[in-house]
């Protein structure tokens, strides 16, 4: 949790953030860290990457689901299939968010 990804360092300063960005999730009477937790039970987050095989792969981050597809219409579908086939209906998160990620490199 502490190395920054997402908003969260180890000093609670950016945890503060989620605090304040998020009122309807975070009670006041709640820690700032207490509603990051919150957060991150009303939303699943996926890595998107294209695969090497063609096509894309999505991983979600703190939880095991694993999914691809060829196009990017048929992975958000994927992806939206494979949460509610892993979660109950009580706790399924709310949002889905993909984080599109894409390696460059750059000859010196």
């Amino acid at each position: 949790m502490g190395d920054g990804r997402f908003g969260v360092k180890a000093g609670g300063g950016l945890l503060r953030s989620w605090h304040s960005m998020f009122p309807e999730f975070c009670a006041w009477s709640l820690t700032p860290k207490r509603c990051y937790y919150r957060i991150m039970e009303t939303e699943v987050i996926f890595l998107v990457q294209e695969s090497p095989e063609g096509g894309y792969e999505a991983r979600a981050i703190g939880h095991s689901i694993f999914t691809q597809a060829e196009t990017a219409e048929a992975l958000r579908e994927a992806v939206r299939d494979a949460v509610v086939a892993h979660f109950d209906d009580g706790d399924r998160p709310r949002i889905i968010r993909l984080h599109h990620v894409k390696d460059e490199l750059i000859a010196v």
